[in-house]
């Protein structure tokens, strides 16, 4: 279990590397062309994704 531990954590800062630069992206060039609707949508979906890796790490400190 200790190896699974160190290994989800790896997986989940890996992932949250690319997914930061992605909303880093989408925040630049992406966001100043919709409207304020799809902004908030869009934003949410992206938050959620973010979301993923915190939970990745949480759930492994629970193994």
């Amino acid at each position: 279990m200790k190896y699974a531990k160190i290994l989800i954590k790896t997986i989940a800062i890996l992932t949250y590397i690319p997914l930061g630069y992605l909303v880093y992206l989408y925040v630049t060039n992406i966001l100043p062309k919709y409207t304020m609707i799809d902004n908030i949508g869009w934003g949410l979906l992206t938050l959620l994704l973010l979301f993923i890796p915190m939970r990745m790490w949480k759930d492994a400190n629970e193994l």
